[in-house]
């Protein structure tokens, strides 16, 4: 089923007029002012436009790949490998921040093969 399209209305108004229904119309948009005032209760509040956001494929598939292929990400992998098998000295708020660090890359690398309509492993 279509939806049936919009009827616009253009309204020749003079300086003056303009401004005393400016006036009245206060902070509502000038349309929504003349159709209340034209068919009072009966006027059909408008339902405000969705805006689509669109990820391109491409970019996230890029997005991705630098994401496993970073050096600062291989760092951190090669890091928080040594706090675990005990070659790095570490201490508690540090290995913390290591944990909330690996969460959001996880999160972040979960969201893009979401993105991509592929299932992460």
């Amino acid at each position: 089923m279509s939806r049936q399209a919009d009827h616009r209305i253009t309204l020749r108004l003079k300086p003056d007029e303009y401004a005393q229904i400016t006036a009245k119309a206060g902070d509502i948009p000038l349309s929504t002012f003349i159709r209340q005032t034209a068919l009072g209760a009966s006027a059909n509040t408008r339902a405000k436009p969705q805006r689509r956001v669109t990820l391109e494929t491409a970019l996230a598939a890029q997005l991705l790949a630098r994401l496993g292929q970073h050096d600062l990400i291989q760092d951190f992998k090669a890091a928080a490998k040594d706090v675990e098998d005990g070659t790095l000295d570490t201490d508690d708020a540090r290995l913390l921040r290591i944990d909330a660090c690996h969460a959001m890359l996880s999160d972040i690398r979960a969201l893009l093969m979401e993105a991509l309509g592929r299932s992460g492993s």
